[in-house]
């Protein structure tokens, strides 16, 4: 069970056409409200993200799994929510995706460092010439990553982390103060197949 203090990577991996993205996020675990199951807080977790991303996805864009995985102590788990988005139209090709750019500092006055999410599966519909026509669109998914989740009565409170490299295999994690949406598609150079084993 997770404690408090902990830092936890999550792994969203949808898959459009066959073809699998990857996004990270990092959270830290700020309340322990009780005793609920690691499972039980990852479906918590991805029930939220897809709350809050399923307006832009389409419904063959599929959450096919997610990673939890706890930094701090051995805790791992994978679940297959398997919940697409709720557009019925075309997305774009599994390369494109919207970024999210989360942004914090670790120390008042040092540098902004920001983090990022890509988005995959985003409907057609929702974009002329590879611009996000109404960005308000993305305003459930920017709340998502920027602000704190509760996962229920028994479950934890989740602070979203920037993660800062300091060394090799070193990193330090601080809370995200803004997220905002790069309103331009993008190309990623690579994907992946069966990134939920």
């Amino acid at each position: 069970m997770s404690q408090q203090d902990d830092i936890i990577q999550t792994q969203f991996v949808i898959a459009v056409s066959g073809v699998e993205t990857v996004s990270k996020a990092w959270w830290l675990v700020s309340t322990v409200n009780g005793a609920d199951s690691v499972a039980s807080n990852a479906n918590a977790l991805a029930t939220a993200f897809m709350d809050a991303a399923d307006s832009l996805l389409t419904n063959n864009a599929i959450l096919t799994c997610v990673k939890w995985q706890n930094h701090t102590r051995a805790e791992k788990v994978v679940i297959s929510p398997n919940r697409g988005g709720v557009l019925n139209q075309g997305s774009h090709p599994q390369h494109q995706v919207l970024r999210f750019n989360t942004y914090g500092h670790a120390v008042p006055g040092d540098p902004l460092w920001r983090n990022a999410l890509n988005l995959s599966g985003v409907g057609e519909e929702l974009s002329t010439r590879g611009r996000l026509n109404d960005a308000a669109a993305a305003t459930p998914l920017l709340a998502f990553l920027s602000a704190p989740l509760d996962t229920g009565a028994t479950g934890v409170v989740m602070t979203p982390q920037i993660r800062k490299r300091t060394g090799p295999a070193q990193f330090v994690w601080f809370d995200v103060e803004r997220a905002r949406i790069n309103p331009r598609f993008m190309s990623l150079s690579s994907r992946k197949y069966r990134l939920c084993v």
